[in-house]
């Protein structure tokens, strides 16, 4: 007897598993599914049925902004498709008041695509076999928008008391490629539920992924037909066993609020919980059990720098953690973050969120190998933590460290490159960009920046290093990412340096050029008299004896006290150009001519007397204090004095030398005032062999 109760029990359970039935309520939201974009949807859920008469394309998992779902569409299958997405069987024998509801949303919409259908004697297995009732009329399915996304929303509610006890609900999805009927629909949070009991919808943790500092609060929305009385959450760190309770009580609407946190747990502590809610009435309805897993903190370097083996993935792939960093740059569906300067501390982060460059913001999400490119996607938090930081330093670097791991997603510098050809990879151009001294090559791509590069150029591009199509990629930001180079001057000279009334005037300097590869076609010089108006042109050529390029024609002599203004351009042979700021020189004679006169007009007030008069000499044998200009009453006049310098002084105001030559009757003067008289301190002396600057 033992023997065939045994058997029975066996049958039994085999009978359920094989036809995946279901009791109330009855909840899927896809959150235990891949979410990759291409895992059919029975891989992860045994028990639904993918049934595709027409095509060979499924109804598959995929996720975005941290949420998971079915979607099915006929977009780029290149055929016909007729896809039908099939529920467990659903036992709702314990009720007559049976309800169904289902989240939508759609993309890219073309065609109405979705239907949804209920059948009470499909076997599991024979789709065609079974007797199936449409019910779409009962629910609201979107027909926009034609372009991009929507958002989930409610498709509807539908009462299920005409069927029998056990159904399957099926989402049918009709599409043709090749004749543009290719919607997207996305469908989430399936649930058929007992509405004479409470209902609990829209379970959350938050936040969704703690880390050991986090305590975690848990909400629902909770409805009942005669009001709810209690409703709580039972936790735990084993599945089904909740030896812990926290109260919930109601906030807006039909939102319910742990009224205490969950505590914080070590790293990797496993979480598991239900909510338990209770109706005026006495019914009662516990949730299905939730989990969340206790995840690191960790930095941008340590999810990049520890590698599985010796392959270029992170050991972090699979695992949601938390990282923060600085903006650095804004692509396509994400950006890109840094926490410091050069290797192993870039990351992009796969996102809807729009943050600026120079936010730092603290993210937690799944880290995954993209084609290569390690990222973080599916956000369960995004915080900014502050606006306008220093975009941390660049690296410059060769290109073959620039195209290895440790520089992913980091802010790049590479000098000297110039392009080659276009590399086109799935109908877009990429420039290919060269180096010869390296002879290594590496692409540029325009996602963040639309630049336009000059083949006959060489460049220093600086950007974010990315991965795609399996090659590494420089993207440019701006168009201060991009320098084009040019020739370059060091080493400017004024021959003589201090030139006088009787002197021709050369300018020399080193010109060369910022390329390895770059040559030099022509320099030349500009001047005048006036700043601004350098009307006067000179070739300079090169001096292969000295090195350095030079005026092949003198600036005549100009007039005494005559300021001459200059610059110098030098063009290549790809006719980029570089020209110096505005120079000038003075032309002072070391004597003057008669009349002489100075009324220290033209000195500042103030200040030594030779900065403002070159050609006078201020000597200062004993002390630190020289002879100054000052003014009063609106007269400039030179003056010297001991009164506060604290030491002894001897200074020596001496005049340019002065020519005579021209008479034999040269008279001197100047006019004199003293202040506070307490000594004789000031007399006069000619000399007329003073060289200029051997006063003793």
């Amino acid at each position: 007897m033992k023997k065939q109760l045994l058997f029975i029990g066996i049958f039994l359970m085999s009978f359920l598993m094989v036809h995946g039935q279901e009791t109330l309520p009855f909840e899927e939201d896809f959150e235990t599914t891949t979410g990759d974009g291409a895992t059919l949807i029975e891989t992860d859920l045994p028990n639904w049925t993918n049934h595709m008469p027409v095509g060979s394309q499924g109804w598959f998992s995929n996720s975005y902004n941290n949420n998971k779902y079915a979607q099915m569409s006929s977009f780029e299958t290149g055929e016909a498709n007729e896809a039908w997405l099939i529920t467990p069987g659903i036992d709702k024998s314990s009720t007559s008041k049976a309800e169904f509801t289902f989240d939508v949303n759609v993309g890219w919409w073309t065609h109405n695509g979705l239907s949804v259908w209920v059948s009470d004697n499909f076997d599991g297995s024979d789709v065609a076999g079974a007797d199936w009732t449409e019910v779409t009329d009962s629910f609201n399915i979107p027909e926009e928008p034609t372009s991009g996304y929507g958002t989930f929303s409610s498709a509807g509610t539908m009462e299920l008391s005409d069927y029998s006890e056990t159904i399957h609900i099926a989402f049918k999805y009709v599409g043709d490629d090749n004749s543009g009927e290719t919607t997207t629909y996305q469908v989430d949070n399936v649930h058929v539920y007992d509405a004479a009991k409470p209902v609990i919808t829209s379970i959350t943790a938050a936040p969704q992924h703690p880390t050991e500092n986090e305590g975690v609060d848990v909400s629902a929305n909770v409805t009942a037909e005669n009001g709810v009385d209690t409703v709580y959450v039972e936790w735990g760190n084993i599945s089904g066993d909740y030896p812990n309770a926290i109260g919930m009580s109601s906030q807006s609407g039909d939102e319910y609020l742990t009224e205490g946190q969950i505590p914080a747990q070590s790293t990797g502590t496993d979480v598991f919980y239900q909510i338990t809610a209770i109706g005026n009435n006495g019914n009662t309805t516990v949730s299905s059990e939730k989990q969340y897993t206790v995840i690191e903190e960790v930095s941008i370097s340590e999810i990049q720098s520890n590698l599985i083996g010796s392959t270029d993935s992170s050991q972090y792939t699979g695992d949601y953690v938390k990282t923060s960093g600085i903006v650095t740059g804004v692509k396509g569906n994400g950006y890109f973050i840094q926490d410091g300067k050069g290797a192993w501390n870039g990351l992009y982060i796969y996102d809807s969120n729009s943050p600026s460059t120079g936010d730092k913001i603290e993210v937690t999400g799944l880290i995954e190998e993209y084609w290569g490119l390690t990222e973080m996607k599916n956000l369960s938090s995004y915080n900014v933590i502050s606006t306008g930081n220093p975009i941390p330093g660049i690296d410059t670097v060769d290109i073959a460290t620039a195209s290895g791991e440790a520089y992913e997603s980091v802010l790049t510098r590479i000098e000297d490159v110039t392009y080659i050809s276009d590399t086109t990879i799935n109908t877009k151009a990429y420039p290919e960009m060269y180096n010869n001294t390296s002879q290594d090559t590496i692409l540029m791509d325009t996602d963040i920046y639309n630049y336009s590069i000059d083949s006959s150029k060489s460049y220093n591009i600086q950007g974010i290093m990315d991965y795609s199509y399996s090659c590494s990629m420089i993207l440019p930001r701006n168009a201060g990412d991009i320098e084009i180079l040019k020739p370059a001057f060091g080493n400017i000279s004024v021959n003589p340096e201090f030139p006088t009334s009787e002197d021709p005037v050369t300018i020399s300097a080193d010109v060369t050029h910022e390329s390895a590869t770059g040559v030099i076609d022509t320099v030349y010089l500009a001047y005048g008299t006036n700043p601004g108006e350098l009307n006067e042109t000179a070739g300079m050529e090169y001096t292969s004896g000295k090195g350095i390029y030079e005026t092949s024609t003198a600036i005549p002599a100009q007039d005494d006290s005559t300021e001459v203004y200059y610059q110098i351009t030098a063009v290549d042979e790809r006719k980029d150009t570089t020209t110096t700021n505005e120079m000038s020189y003075l032309v002072i004679d070391p004597y003057v001519k008669l009349p002489f006169e100075e009324d220290f007009e033209t000195t500042s007030g103030n200040t030594l007397i030779e900065p403002d008069l070159p050609g006078w000499t201020n000597h200062t044998p004993t002390g630190e204090q020289g002879w100054y200009s000052e003014t009063f009453d609106n007269n400039l006049y030179a003056e010297m004095e001991s009164w506060g310098t604290g030491e002894a002084n001897e200074a020596w105001l001496i005049t340019p030398g002065i020519d005579k030559s021209s008479t034999s009757k040269a008279i001197f003067t100047f006019d004199v005032n003293i202040g506070y008289w307490t000594h004789n301190g000031l007399s006069i002396w000619i000399s007329d062999n003073f060289d200029g600057s051997d006063v003793a």
